[in-house]
Parts: C-alpha cells; structure tokens; sequence
C-alpha cells in the first residue's frame, strides 16, 4: 500500500507536530468513534491549524491510514517486546501474542476504531492482515505445539468478543480464561 501521507524530515518538529496530530485523531477516535472526527476536531486537540494538518494529512482517509499503522506498530511493538521474555524459544511468538492480546481490556476501544476505520476504507484492513499474517507465520513455524495455536485464535476471540460485547464474562472467569491461554503456550 503506498503512503500517501507526506513526512518530512526537515527536523524534529516536524515529527513531532505530525505525531501530535496521530496522537489527536487516536485520542479522539477512542472517545467519540472515527466516523464521527473531522479534521478540524484534530487540529483543534492537537494544537495545529488545520492548514498545518493538511501539510502531513492531505486527507481524512491519509489520516485514517496513518492512524490505523500507528495502532497495529503500537500493538505489535508490544508484542515484540515480550518475545524472549520465556522459557521455551521455539513458542515465544505464540506466548507473546497470547498474552498481550488476552490482556488488551480497554485497547478494545483502540481495535474498534481501527475496524471502524476497515469499514469506511477497506483497504486498510490489509494493514492489519499483513503484520497478522507475518507473524503467524513465524510464530507458527517455530513451534508445531497445537495447544499454543488454539491458544493464539483463542485470544483473539476473546478479544473480539470483548470489543464487540458479544458476552458478559465476569472478571474471575476472565482471569481463569486468560491463565488457562498461558498455560497452552507454555507446554
């Protein structure tokens, strides 16, 4: 996919005002949902005028991309960190994956914004299913433990129920499910 949003590496400001803006329009999304945020609503949380958000987001849908990146680096950013953090190397991705995803709670609110912003363009769901695919790859490749597959896909659902709200799981059935996802990753 090819960005469409301009960086420009004249200095740190310019980072960092672009990251403002990321930063605004993910605040902003969390809270009042990404159809309904305009341009006008990051500039003004950001601090920028909207001349200088149209300078690094020509567009909301620039804008969308840039956010819906922005998420999946954060999230498997974390992930990244906690491969190496176990015993058994060979279901390290597997156990990293599960355990961050278990314990996303409120970053649902972040997963909603980023399918939210896949319904209005679809195109940046192959975002999120490219660094899915890659790193179920290699972390199916390193291990043939089925258990941490079912755990991997388990996670995932459980996730996606808790930002869909498709059940009322209580906190001591949460935790019990989320101990029992660590543990098939780690036989």
């Amino acid at each position: 996919m090819a960005k469409r949003v301009k960086e420009n590496a004249a200095g740190a400001g310019d980072i960092d005002t672009r990251q403002r803006l990321l930063d605004a329009m993910i605040a902003l999304a969390e809270t009042s949902g990404v159809a309904s945020v305009t341009l006008e609503a990051v500039s003004a949380h950001a601090g920028v005028s909207k001349g200088g958000l149209l300078h690094y987001f020509p567009n909301k849908a620039a804008l969308l991309e840039a956010m819906v990146e922005e998420i999946v680096r954060r999230y498997y950013d974390r992930i990244a960190a906690r491969v190496g953090q176990g015993p058994e190397p060979e279901d390290a991705v597997a156990r990293a994956y599960v355990a961050t995803s278990a314990n996303l709670g409120p970053g649902t609110k972040l997963w909603t914004a980023v399918l939210t912003a896949s319904l209005l363009q679809p195109s940046l769901l192959e975002i999120l299913r490219d660094r899915s695919r890659q790193l179920w790859a290699e972390g199916m490749k390193q291990t043939d433990n089925v258990d941490a597959a079912v755990a991997w896909l388990a996670a995932d659902g459980l996730w996606l129920s808790e930002m869909l709200g498709l059940y009322e799981v209580t906190p001591e059935l949460r935790a019990a499910v989320t101990a029992r996802l660590a543990e098939l990753t780690a036989q």
